[in-house]
């Protein structure tokens, strides 16, 4: 049995909560392409990948010798993560100056009293420059037994508007309403997850793993292993690997995490990768306006 579900309401509840996707708690289905506006619905069995408008250019990499502390991203030392403050705030500084194209996708499986479930879910914002301009496909699908909820949510903003595009029954409903500070804050916790890696990066210990040259850049990559972890729940095993480059603005993260209780066991697995996002950033051709 499939049910199809809005999510206007959920995503900003749960991005404001610090979870950066529609769904328990994930960072976000159904691979949707950020230039395709046809809803694709998804299943836990469903293999997730994001449609992305450039072409790579082919990566080419140097190890380099480990810089000065002084020299390594801000917040970071060659001990680890120093001051995750300031990371963070370097990081969302220059997502939200530079703008970013962001992929986030999360796979959740498991078993709750004695009940399989899967979760899997996938967010794409194009934010511009300031947010002068954001697009954000968020959806998901979740199983439970043999009942499937799909979820799939669209905004479009412009500087003064939000357009938002939500599905129930087959039904389509596209709104508008005013650009409000709630929405910036969700939009620009879209792009950054800025919440997702506040709780990974204070959670855990993170070391410095390498130092690279990756086309003109400097990545520092920062790993954590079974690290402690503040959870509602015990978490029994972790992961994390964050990319970083020389400005602290973070090009690619992945967690795992495996979470046990009396009653349930779930395994997590969050990716996202951050692009320079591709001008201009133009309305779908669902949206109210054209411009």
């Amino acid at each position: 049995m499939t049910r199809v579900l809005p999510l206007a309401a959920v995503c900003i509840a749960l991005l404001l909560a610090g979870c950066g996707a529609p769904v328990a708690d994930t960072s976000t289905p159904a691979p949707t392409s950020p230039t395709t506006d046809n809803p694709t619905q998804s299943t836990h069995s469903a293999t997730t990948a994001a449609t992305t408008p450039e072409t790579p250019a082919e990566t080419t990499t140097q190890s380099v010798t480990a810089p000065a502390d002084g020299d390594y991203p801000p917040g970071v030392t060659a001990a680890g993560v120093e001051n995750a403050s300031r990371l963070l705030a370097a990081h969302q500084t220059t997502i939200v100056e530079r703008g970013a194209y962001t992929v986030s996708q999360t796979t959740i499986d498991g078993v709750v009293r004695g009940e399989p479930f899967g979760i899997v879910s996938q967010s794409v914002v194009q934010f511009a420059p300031n947010g002068s301009r954001v697009r954000w496909t968020n959806t998901g699908a979740n199983t439970i037994g043999n009942e499937t909820t799909v979820q799939d949510a669209r905004y479009y903003a412009n500087r003064t508007a939000v357009a938002t595009r939500a599905v129930q029954d087959a039904n389509v409903s596209v709104n508008e309403r005013n650009r409000s500070d709630l929405y910036d804050r969700v939009l620009r916790n879209a792009a950054t997850q800025q919440r997702v890696l506040q709780s990974t990066l204070t959670s855990a210990e993170f070391a410095v793993a390498g130092v690279e040259e990756r086309n003109g850049t400097t990545v520092t990559t920062l790993v954590a292993e079974n690290g402690t972890y503040d959870a509602d729940r015990p978490v029994t095993a972790f992961s994390a690997t964050l990319e970083l480059s020389e400005s602290g603005r973070v090009l690619s993260f992945t967690r795992t995490r495996t979470l046990r209780t009396d009653l349930s066991t779930e395994h997590h697995r969050t990716t996202v990768t951050w692009r320079p996002v591709v001008l201009p950033v133009s309305p779908p051709a669902w949206t109210p306006w054209r411009q």
